[in-house]
């Protein structure tokens, strides 16, 4: 199957992050229940989250709560990509992007890392 290519460069970072979800995720391209979209939604309210717990870390260890909270929220990021067949790499450097989308099927990047690294989620 021939993956559409979208000019995401004119498109808000959200935007593009949402279709490019669309382009990696395993559930047919129709979607009428928009799972790809709150999908993609919950993970970038999540990616902010782990975001403010690794810069929070970078400045002070993390209490035994927010440590339990932090992993609550990678697991759960993790598990939504599961849900829809993606896979995401999370990393704890608050300097670039915390959360990224690996995209084997459409080869794009938002990092120096390049393909390897994968798309950058907004927000984190």
């Amino acid at each position: 199957m021939a993956i559409p290519i979208y000019n995401v460069n004119d498109m808000s970072d959200e935007e593009a992050f949402l279709t490019i979800l669309r382009e990696e995720a395993e559930i047919v391209a129709c979607d009428p229940q928009n799972v790809i979209q709150e999908t993609g939604e919950k993970i970038m309210d999540l990616a902010r989250r782990t975001h403010r717990y690794a810069e929070i870390a970078c400045n002070r260890e993390l209490s035994a709560g927010e440590e339990k909270r932090s992993e609550a929220v990678d697991k759960e990021i993790l598990e939504l990509g599961k849900k829809i067949g993606v896979k995401f790499e999370i990393q704890g450097d608050p300097r670039g992007f915390t959360v990224k989308l690996k995209t084997p099927k459409s080869k794009r990047y938002n990092t120096w890392g390049g393909v390897e690294v994968g798309w950058g989620v907004p927000n984190s």
